[in-house]
């Protein structure tokens, strides 16, 4: 297997290390897995006039997206929420003035109402982070404050269900939680759930969804007997982005012994489920020759399809596909500097 040449020397720090690693990639990956077909793609930058840095996207009833985005070069901006049509058209931009540029995370249920999560909204205690809402009408409100530390969250029904650093769900407003999620937390970092460590989402009978980054497991929780269980993903996609990985750290350490710590690696870059409990999780690392690779499997860990869609709708390569999204057929990918795609899923995969 070759690799691209990128030139690491000693003197390099840590940190520059963590940036290479992420952009390493065997130059000449197999491609795998059926095309998908392009519905749109969108610049919102562009479109919005101004430079954005995407935080979390949504997909809308309607077969829209939307995105919440901050600026990056002035933080006193206030956030705001950018709607795309199905076609890729800006369909609305919705600033929203009070809140911090802390917010971590949106969700939008099927009312159209937009929750997100403000970690410096103005509480006693000064360490919980609020859960605040904004109907289609743009009135805004405080629904509760979160329990414990906030990874992820989702809102469904009317009710907002919340992971918190320790592992345990919870749902908005109740003073203690549905169930432990995460039990074992040695995989991750000071065992800690981190926002940056996880993807949360709902499943369908009542029962909630997590896949770890790093590691690539799944868990999956029932709140009603509130049980839990982990479970492998025996996905090949997974499993070579595994050992890519490993040799990118291995072939670093050999260019940079003194350091001490790297850039933990993603396989499970983002995963997300569908209304019928169909797991998609994007794969790194992906290359811009073959494109990128999106697994779909079920809540058993066993891989149902492979999906490929091409990365010229991302030709940055600092900023390549990093969110996604599900609903009703289409398949949303999203990139850190607003590059977006909404991709058809042709049907039932195999």
């Amino acid at each position: 297997m070759t690799f691209t040449s990128i030139s690491l020397q000693s003197r390099c720090s840590a940190a520059l290390l963590a940036t290479a690693c992420c952009l390493l990639v065997p130059a000449s990956l197999p491609a795998f897995g059926d095309q998908l077909a392009l519905r749109f793609a969108a610049d919102l930058a562009r479109l919005s006039g101004e430079t954005i840095q995407v935080k979390a996207i949504s997909p809308l009833a309607d077969g829209g997206l939307a995105v919440l985005a901050v600026s990056p070069e002035n933080r006193s901006t206030p956030p705001r929420v950018l709607r795309i049509s199905g076609s890729g058209a800006l369909a609305g931009k919705q600033i929203l003035f009070g809140f911090s540029h802390h917010v971590m995370g949106m969700s939008i249920d099927d009312a159209s109402t937009i929750t997100l999560v403000d970690r410096a909204a103005s509480v006693p205690s000064g360490s919980r982070a609020a859960f605040r809402t904004i109907t289609e009408a743009g009135a805004a409100s405080t629904k509760a404050l979160a329990e414990s530390g906030v990874a992820a969250f989702f809102a469904r029904h009317g009710d907002i269900f919340y992971l918190t650093t320790d592992g345990a769900i919870w749902k908005a407003g109740e003073r203690s939680p549905r169930l432990v999620l995460i039990a074992d937390k040695a995989e991750f970092q000071q065992h800690l759930i981190l926002p940056s460590a996880v993807s949360f989402f709902p499943l369908p009978g009542e029962r909630v969804g997590a896949v770890a980054k790093t590691s690539a497991t799944l868990y999956v929780g029932s709140l009603e007997r509130g049980t839990s269980e982990r479970v492998t993903m025996a996905c090949p996609e997974l499993a070579r982005a595994k050992q890519t990985y490993a040799l990118i750290a291995e072939q670093a350490k050999q260019h940079l012994p003194e350091a001490k710590h790297f850039a933990n690696p993603a396989p499970a870059l983002a995963s997300t489920a569908d209304e019928e409990g169909r797991i998609y999780t994007l794969v790194s690392p992906y290359s811009l020759k073959t494109g990128a690779t999106v697994v779909q499997s079920d809540t058993d860990g066993r891989q149902a399809a492979s999906l490929r869609f091409p990365l010229t709708v991302f030709p940055d390569a600092r900023f390549g596909p990093s969110f996604l999204a599900v609903r009703q057929g289409t398949l949303y990918v999203a990139a850190p500097d607003g590059k977006v795609a909404g991709f058809a899923l042709r049907g039932e995969t195999r």
